[in-house]
């Protein structure tokens, strides 16, 4: 349900907002087309630091995987082994014999056109052993990730409500939010020098800001969503919206004011944990007022 235009925040830790947000269901189908009317929740889950999208019924973007694993998705759509796995899983289910001749027209990948969540989508059967064809680790995560989804009913509507308080559907112009204040803080901190962006910074003050701005600000899912939506033109906080860019500032704030009183590294990152709670880095956060 949607919040009443000036409504007062709503304050949480991540953990009961995590609970207040994921609902659990027993509904799970292996029919295409209801499947797939459902690619528009979606859940993103780390792994190895990027951010992998699943629809609420365990159905995955290979075309996303792909590119992160530098591996080309037709190659494998191609493979006279796939067709094989693909009839004898469509037997299976079915309970009859396959007339599949067509990966691509098996019913168990659908294409979604457009750069929001666009790609190739794979049935949560089929996408374990593409996610293996990638790296096996990488399919043993995946795995594990679609069996919780489909037996536990986790459905997206926690990050389909959040979504809209804290990112844009497009990305705002660039305008500066992190003041050379904040940088010269990191600087202090790390005992490194800052002489502004023009020959570049050093990489530490990107994990930084990625660690204790980005990721302890904001809740699991959006952050990994806020992630995936960065590219070469845009910046992260182009995507969000006002009243995340005000708690943006918020966070940029308190990270510079420890920065600059901490005896280095180790005790900056004991004192951000201090001001943390629910899981580790990621402090109590007010929700942006809806629009």
């Amino acid at each position: 349900m949607a919040q009443k235009k000036n409504a007062p925040a709503i304050q949480m830790d991540s953990q009961s907002a995590v609970a207040a947000h994921i609902v659990a269901t027993d509904r799970y189908t292996a029919k295409q087309e209801e499947a797939v009317g459902s690619v528009q929740c979606i859940i993103r889950y780390d792994f190895q630091g990027r951010p992998h999208s699943f629809n609420a019924d365990g159905w995955f973007n290979a075309t996303e995987a792909a590119k992160r694993f530098e591996k080309r998705l037709d190659h494998w759509l191609d493979n006279a082994e796939t067709l094989e796995y693909i009839q004898a899983l469509d037997a299976t289910l079915k309970g009859e014999e396959s007339e599949v001749s067509n990966t691509r027209k098996s019913g168990y990948l659908k294409t979604k056109r457009g750069q929001s969540n666009g790609g190739t989508w794979l049935h949560p059967k089929l996408a374990v052993v593409f996610a293996r064809w990638l790296n096996a680790k990488f399919g043993v995560w995946c795995d594990l990730q679609i069996d919780a989804i489909v037996r536990n009913g986790i459905r997206a509507e926690g990050n389909a409500n959040l979504l809209p308080l804290f990112l844009r559907d497009t990305a705002a112009t660039w305008e500066r939010r992190f003041p050379p204040a904040y940088y010269q803080a990191l600087a202090k901190l790390t005992s490194t020098v800052y002489t502004g962006h023009a020959g570049g910074t050093p990489a530490l003050y990107g994990h930084i800001t990625d660690q204790w701005v980005y990721a302890a600000l904001l809740p699991g899912d959006v952050h990994a969503d806020l992630k995936a939506r960065r590219s070469e033109s845009t910046k992260m906080h182009q995507w969000l919206t006002a009243g995340g860019q005000e708690l943006l500032d918020k966070q940029i704030d308190r990270v510079a004011d420890i920065a600059n009183s901490s005896n280095g590294m180790r005790d900056f990152e004991a004192r951000m944990m201090a001001v943390s709670v629910g899981r580790p880095g990621q402090t109590g956060f007010i929700f942006p007022r809806a629009a």
